[in-house]
């Protein structure tokens, strides 16, 4: 198995088990300098990542990865996923799911460098608030009418 493709396979794992309680386990797989992007954030540095998934998982009640297909450069990988998620703050704590799918970069070590997530943010946050979600259904329905 290539770095990439083992770095892909931790990468699962990780998500995988992740939760509020081991948060301390990021910086086995993301290095010092990582870099991550998602529709919400730029950050820049591990302690600011870190400090980032304490703030997010913090609400967070449950959350979930059914991995899809991965592709795989030299040092890059995407990852297609649906993440299903439950956090007291949104949708009154009942799950939600929607697909995304992460670039994720390695150095030689196999250590994540690079982290951007794609994902319809409407689908996540937007569409759950209950005035701004019945807008964006009804403007997303008179789009297609």
């Amino acid at each position: 198995m290539s770095v990439i493709q083992q770095a892909n396979q931790k990468f699962r794992d990780m998500y995988n088990v992740l939760d509020k309680s081991n948060l301390e386990r990021i910086s086995e797989f993301y290095g010092e300098s990582i870099r991550f992007i998602d529709p919400y954030h730029e950050i820049n540095g591990l302690t600011a990542f870190e400090h980032y998934f304490a703030q997010m998982y913090a609400n967070v009640i449950s959350i979930e990865f059914e991995f899809g297909e991965a592709t795989f450069g030299e040092r890059v990988f995407h990852q297609d996923w649906i993440m299903t998620y439950a956090h007291a703050r949104v949708n009154k704590g009942k799950p939600i799911s929607f697909p995304g799918c992460s670039r994720v970069v390695v150095d030689d070590d196999g250590m994540i460098i690079e982290h951007q997530d794609y994902f319809d943010s409407g689908a996540m946050l937007f569409k759950q608030l209950p005035v701004l979600g019945s807008a964006i259904s009804y403007i997303s329905n008179r789009m297609v009418s």
